[in-house]
């Protein structure tokens, strides 16, 4: 009988485009990677999204622009949902719960779409937050423009689903913190979903 079902070839981690081994000296730990005083100083989120934007079965490479892409787009995740949980806060307009926004709608049904599909073909997480930042670009300027006070009709609930879905994704399916601080439940609610959820 196997002794497993499956098979799992993970892609070697490259320095330089060369293999990463003790022989050639050439060797790089967590610890040093996360170091607070060593050369890339990370913080483990980063090491985590980093990884999650290769596929498992690419070579990854330790490089500066890599990790800088990984750190920057955690920096934009946090910024969109502090956007808004900032726009949730400030408004005062009751009716804004119930205007809807077809496009909005439809951006969150694709993107929740396109995540699971991904994560259910061989795991293929680059895709799955292709997904996410896809989402993100499709209602930013509708954030933007409810935040200036240029958009009479603030479809609050879409966008405020908009935010409980990306925060779902980052914080307990992807593990990377994004919650804005002082949030409550809000957008840090994740409905009682589990990651099995994702790939039932």
């Amino acid at each position: 009988p196997l002794w497993v079902n499956y098979f799992l070839h993970s892609g070697h981690v490259t320095v330089s485009g060369l293999k990463m081994s003790k022989s050639l000296k050439n060797f790089i730990t967590v610890q040093d990677v996360l170091d607070p005083g060593g050369e890339w100083a990370l913080h483990p989120s980063t090491l985590r999204l980093w990884a999650l934007q290769h596929h498992y079965r690419s070579r990854l490479e330790v490089s500066a622009p890599d990790f800088a892409r990984a750190r920057d787009t955690i920096a934009r995740w946090r910024s969109f949902l502090s956007s808004i949980d900032a726009l949730k806060r400030s408004s005062t307009n009751l009716s804004s719960m119930y205007v809807s926004s077809p496009m909005i709608q439809t951006a969150l049904a694709t993107a929740q779409r396109d995540f699971k599909t991904a994560l259910a073909d061989d795991f293929d997480t680059p895709t799955a937050l292709a997904a996410v930042d896809a989402l993100l670009r499709a209602t930013r300027g509708e954030v933007a423009a409810a935040l200036a006070g240029s958009s009479n009709d603030v479809a609050l609930a879409p966008l405020s689903a908009v935010g409980e879905w990306v925060s779902w994704v980052t914080n307990q399916v992807l593990g990377i913190p994004t919650l804005p601080s002082g949030s409550g439940s809000g957008d840090g609610d994740d409905g009682g979903k589990s990651r099995d959820d994702v790939v039932d």
